[in-house]
C-alpha cells in the first residue's frame, strides 16, 4: 500500500510540477527530485508479497516516463531495464539497496 501512494503522489507531482517554472534549470532540477525519488520508492517492488507485487509493477510500467531524469544509483539501475527487462532491474536495484543497507550498519 505506501508504493501505490508513493506512486500516485510521484506521479500527480511530476506531472503538475516537471515544467512548473519559467526557469529550465529550477524545472530540471525539480524533475530529478521527482524522479530520484521515485526510483527509491521503486526499489521496495521487489520485497513485497507477490500479489502487492503484480499490482505495483503495473503501476511502475504505466508511470516509467518518470524515471527519464532519474540520476541516482537506483534510477540508472532501474533504467537499465530498457535493456536487461525493467523485473530484472528492480530486482538488481533491491539487491544493491539491501547491500548499501548492510554495509551501513
Amino acid at each position: 500500500a505506501s508504493y501505490i501512494c508513493s506512486n500516485y503522489v510521484y506521479n500527480r507531482w511530476y506531472d503538475k510540477f516537471a515544467n512548473a517554472f519559467n526557469n529550465a534549470e529550477i524545472n530540471t532540477m525539480l524533475r530529478r527530485r521527482m524522479a530520484d525519488g521515485y526510483a527509491n520508492s521503486s526499489v521496495s517492488i521487489m520485497s513485497m508479497d507477490e500479489s502487492e507485487r503484480e499490482q505495483a509493477y503495473k503501476l511502475f510500467i504505466d508511470n516509467i516516463h518518470v524515471l527519464h531524469d532519474a540520476c541516482n544509483r537506483y534510477g540508472k539501475l532501474i533504467k537499465l531495464g530498457k535493456i536487461t527487462g525493467y523485473r530484472f532491474s528492480l530486482k538488481l536495484a533491491n539487491c544493491v539497496y539491501k547491500v548499501m543497507r548492510f554495509l551501513k550498519q
